[in-house]
């Protein structure tokens, strides 16, 4: 019996190592393949964390980009105010000045058309219906005047006479007081 207790022992001596071997070789074996793993995953991850790096770097520069030119912005800002300050002022002056020429305008055009309408209708009207001016009452005679000045010539009055026509200002340097027309009847010095 004790041959076959030694023989069983060796037997069962020979499956443990054996299973010793097997355990060591499962174990480098897994070993290997965890190694290959991890190796295959940094790999697969390099290009993703590679990416995510690229990322986060060009968020960090538009940031960065973000934060410069809101500074220049405000330092234009501050800049321009006065400018803007100053071009509203001169802008709400100009459009004071604009709204007062168009008043002007629109009244000279006004006056302009009536000066045309009146003027239409005495050219309108012939000489012969014209009313006749009232003679003036008689006056005590009186010893003549000496000429305070040298008579006028009939060609200053066509030329007094052409100017007042074309004369819109509404102060003349000829003293005309605006477009008057004179004829000849109502101008005195002017010949017939």
């Amino acid at each position: 019996m004790r041959a076959d207790l030694v023989l069983q022992r060796n037997r069962l001596q020979e499956t443990a190592d054996e299973l010793r071997a097997s355990t060591e070789r499962l174990r480098s074996e897994l070993a290997m393949r965890d190694t290959q793993a991890r190796d295959e995953l940094e790999r697969q991850a390099a290009p993703a964390r590679d990416v995510e790096n690229r990322a986060h770097q060009e968020v960090d520069r538009t940031r960065e980009e973000h934060r410069t030119l809101r500074a220049q912005l405000e330092a234009l800002r501050r800049d321009l105010a006065p400018q803007l300050t100053e071009a509203g002022k001169q802008r709400d002056s100009l459009q004071a000045a604009l709204n007062a020429a168009e008043k002007l305008a629109a009244r000279e055009a006004g006056r302009a058309s009536a000066l045309e309408q009146s003027l239409a209708r005495r050219t309108a009207t012939p000489k012969s219906s014209r009313r006749p001016k009232a003679a003036a009452p008689a006056k005590a005679k009186s010893p003549p005047k000496a000429p305070a000045s040298r008579p006028r010539r009939a060609s200053e009055g066509r030329e007094r006479s052409r100017h007042l026509k074309s004369c819109r200002a509404p102060s003349c340097r000829r003293k005309c007081d605006g477009p008057r027309v004179f004829s000849s009847q109502t101008y005195p010095g002017s010949s017939p």
